[in-house]
């Protein structure tokens, strides 16, 4: 996997001589597809790090990388032509990724890290959209109405969600949260997850083909209510897991499965 930094350009660029457009001209595609789906572009560059804890997450960063990637290999997933970028964002997402000339680039905004699990984690996860897109382009999004797609996100979101917990042998719980929520309030979300199971999959039938603006059951803005705090992860990995039982498949053989293919038999089993 080809690792490029931008945090030591950020700190000399945007830090020291806030010459924020001269960063962003470092990794121009990067840059455009991440303003044009995932964040704003800033009125001005002030700093969203201090250098002294931009430092501790590049460090952080840089320290598991070498780890995720002796571990997705051993389980057999090819990473040798991928490409990850190391950057300082907005504060608006921790990673994706996006396909350029059938490659996939897999983007890592450093400041939003704090553990190493959450690295493990959300890192792997992102890597697997990556090996995802480029094995089945047709999942990729060039749109806001394809991107926001209840359909595409809960069968891209399924499978990297399941692919992490097979990398990692991992629970269900450090899959899908890491060590971001507290023990006792992530059980409690994933026991009302398992409790709404069949109403999360009949709202996500009836919504395949809708682009809202702003998907709540991919978003955490209400703890209190489920359909709003990132439930379409949770259903995402289970409906990825029953096709998976059903097919006979191993984790892996999930990123070559056809999107129609995929779609069809999915939504067939969210109806039962």
């Amino acid at each position: 996997m080809r690792i490029t930094d931008l945090t030591d350009v950020y700190k000399d660029l945007v830090i020291r001589q806030n010459r924020f457009e001269e960063y962003v001209q470092t990794a121009p595609s990067l840059f455009a597809h991440y303003f044009s789906y995932w964040a704003k572009r800033p009125m001005d560059g002030v700093p969203v790090l201090s250098e002294r804890d931009l430092q501790q997450k590049q460090h952080l960063l840089r320290t598991r990388l070498p780890i995720i990637e002796e571990t997705m290999v051993r389980k057999g997933l090819r990473i040798h032509d991928l490409s990850l970028v190391l950057f300082v964002g907005q504060g608006t997402s921790n990673g994706h990724a996006f396909l350029e000339q059938g490659k996939s680039t897999v983007w890592i905004p450093v400041e939003a890290y704090e553990t190493e699990k959450q690295v493990d984690v959300f890192v792997t996860h992102e890597i697997v959209h990556a090996l995802h897109y480029q094995a089945r382009p047709e999942f990729f999004f060039t749109s806001k109405k394809e991107q926001q797609q209840t359909g595409r996100q809960f069968l891209t979101e399924g499978m990297a969600t399941c692919l992490t917990k097979h990398v990692l042998d991992c629970g269900d719980t450090t899959a899908l949260w890491a060590d971001y929520l507290p023990p006792t309030q992530a059980d409690r979300w994933m026991s009302d997850c398992k409790e709404h199971l069949s109403e999360l999959g009949k709202v996500i039938y009836e919504q395949w083909n809708e682009s809202p603006e702003q998907n709540e059951l991919f978003l955490a803005n209400d703890p209190n209510n489920i359909f709003k705090y990132r439930s379409g992860y949770f259903a995402g990995l289970w409906f990825t897991e029953e096709f998976m039982r059903r097919e006979n498949l191993r984790p892996q053989d999930l990123l070559q499965v056809d999107r129609k293919i995929l779609e069809q038999q999915v939504r067939a089993i969210l109806l039962e």
